[in-house]
């Protein structure tokens, strides 16, 4: 990444990028390899760049993402990379039928779609955590947090039920967990190191070039819709 720091980035599909031109503002920091050009009014992952462009282009009002891409967060933004990348889109925000295309395009690309909340919000939301059986992220946590809940012995009475899942949305089966800080410290760390073992279970995740792939074939399958 050397080299990016302070310059920018000419965009080969950036026809509508308005007066400043066919170019992103590229920085590399604490929080990752991020950019900015006029279709977006916050920074976003650089490996996302061309596909948020051909997603908006298409029509769909994108409101949150990260990319995923271990690429994006090296350095000092390592601790804050996760290959369980997302892109969300508020439902208010999504015209006739596009909710569903969305969810078709997803599908196409062998890629998780979930209802979700974004700041409160009804949203859906695409990710690319999935792993290389084809195992859902979320759904191992899931598994995980079950686990957890009997490996530590938790009594119900210990355990308050879940206003949300960290996708800020009810999903059937999650699990509860507990209501005493100490404890709840204990749990989320358990059941961590417990989706790490069934990850590797399922051979890990999806590298940098498939996770590419998948998001390519999405936003294709949108500006094809």
């Amino acid at each position: 990444m050397k080299g990016w720091k302070g310059q920018t980035l000419r965009h080969s599909n950036a026809k509508r990028l308005g007066r400043a031109g066919p170019h992103y503002k590229i920085r590399h920091d604490s929080m990752g390899v991020k950019v900015r050009n006029t279709y977006f009014a916050k920074d976003i992952d650089a490996g996302l760049a061309d596909v948020l462009t051909k997603i908006n282009k298409a029509g769909f009002k994108t409101a949150q993402s990260m990319s995923g891409l271990k690429e994006d967060y090296q350095g000092k933004a390592k601790d804050r990379y996760s290959p369980d990348g997302y892109i969300g889109f508020w439902k208010s925000d999504l015209k006739s039928g596009q909710e569903e295309k969305i969810r078709q395009a997803a599908k196409k690309a062998n890629l998780p779609v979930y209802d979700s909340k974004i700041y409160f919000d009804d949203a859906v939301t695409v990710r690319s955590g999935i792993t290389k059986s084809g195992k859902w992220q979320d759904d191992l946590r899931m598994e995980a947090g079950w686990l957890t809940i009997k490996r530590m012995k938790l009594k119900e009475s210990e355990l308050k039920k879940p206003i949300h899942d960290y996708l800020g949305a009810d999903r059937e089966g999650e699990p509860p967990y507990p209501e005493d800080r100490n404890l709840f410290l204990k749990f989320i760390d358990m059941r961590d190191k417990i989706e790490d073992e069934l990850t590797k279970q399922n051979g890990g995740n999806i590298d940098d070039e498939e996770i590419k792939k998948r998001w390519n074939i999405f936003a294709q399958e949108l500006s094809e819709a």
